[in-house]
């Protein structure tokens, strides 16, 4: 019964939280505004009539949402096997630039390009992820300091891409576009929305199965509690730490595929 309390408390002060802290941050929004000099009735107001006003603001409001899902599902999957990965943007970069890679030089019909694409975004990610969970095995590095490093070499190494391998002729250093058959095709009309967003609930879903519906995902979230444990039972926890740090590399890679293949259309 006192278990059976506890749960439903830790249940109610996880739904709380995200509450508050919106809360908060329309609080402090607010005084902002007012110290500004600016009135709140007028500024919050135009906020939501720009986020939800019209179709295209929804539209708009949900391009910019589906990256978030993304980074976000990034770092909460690296934190449940004890590890932060502060690495997202870097992951981000890695992964957008090997999809556009496999959008621009090979030509397939978009029934297979589009899946190609995705499947290059996430293991690019993956990988630039892996390499800072390596690194903490290894050498006892620590991901915190090592993620943000890969964020400054993965931004040089794309700048260098794309102003010397894949750069399009002209003086802007651009990629061409990316072809029409890996282009993630628009679901509403009249918007931006496209097949990214069902990428990021599906993943989600996914998110979720793995984490309490498999016995990976159980062994995952016991690395994280509990390192120490984990070996006693037997679970091999660098793998799992490697595993998990793919992972979420891999899913801050897609939010690097979406904003190339379906906004962006080049690097």
């Amino acid at each position: 019964m006192d278990a059976d309390i506890s749960f439903r408390k830790a249940n109610l002060g996880n739904m709380l939280m995200p509450i508050l802290a919106i809360v908060f941050a329309l609080l402090v929004g607010a005084i902002l505004i007012v110290v500004m000099g600016l009135d709140v009735t007028t500024a919050y107001p135009a906020l939501l009539q720009g986020a939800f006003g019209s179709k295209n603001a929804i539209g708009e409001t949900i391009v910019k949402t589906t990256p978030l899902i993304f980074t976000a599902l990034s770092y909460a999957l690296a934190k449940r096997c004890g590890m932060v990965n502060l690495g997202a943007e870097g992951q981000i970069y890695i992964g957008g630039l090997c999809s556009a890679i496999v959008g621009l030089y090979f030509p397939l019909p978009a029934v297979i390009h589009i899946p190609l694409a995705v499947i290059a975004g996430f293991v690019g990610g993956g990988l630039w992820g892996m390499l800072a969970g390596a690194l903490k095995i290894k050498f006892g590095a620590s991901e915190m300091i090592t993620t943000i490093m890969l964020n400054y070499l993965a931004n040089y190494f794309v700048n260098y891409m794309v102003g010397n391998v894949i750069k399009e002729p002209g003086d802007l250093p651009q990629s061409a576009k990316i072809l029409s058959t890996a282009q993630m095709p628009r679901l509403v009309s009249g918007t931006r929305i496209h097949l990214g967003i069902v990428i990021a609930l599906l993943c989600v879903v996914l998110y979720y199965v793995f984490l309490w519906r498999t016995r990976q995902g159980f062994e995952t979230r016991v690395v994280g509690l509990n390192p120490e444990a984990a070996r006693y039972a037997g679970f091999n926890t660098d793998r799992r730490s490697l595993g998990a740090m793919f992972m979420a590399g891999g899913l801050a890679g897609l939010a690097g595929l979406v904003e190339i293949l379906g906004i962006q259309l080049r690097v």
